[in-house]
């Protein structure tokens, strides 16, 4: 009983992997605009 237990254990995490794996290869990228990379500190860090 001990050993079936771990079995369907191991089951439902690959399952939920491949459900993963399979949803970011499906799932289109999100496009984000440029200018969310133009911070407000323009500074350069090193002088």
């Amino acid at each position: 009983m001990d050993g079936e237990w771990w079995r369907k254990k191991w089951v439902a995490w690959a399952a939920a992997a491949a459900i993963f794996v399979v949803l970011m290869l499906v799932t289109p990228a999100i496009p984000q605009d440029e200018d969310y990379h133009d911070f407000a500190d323009q500074r350069d860090l090193f002088l």
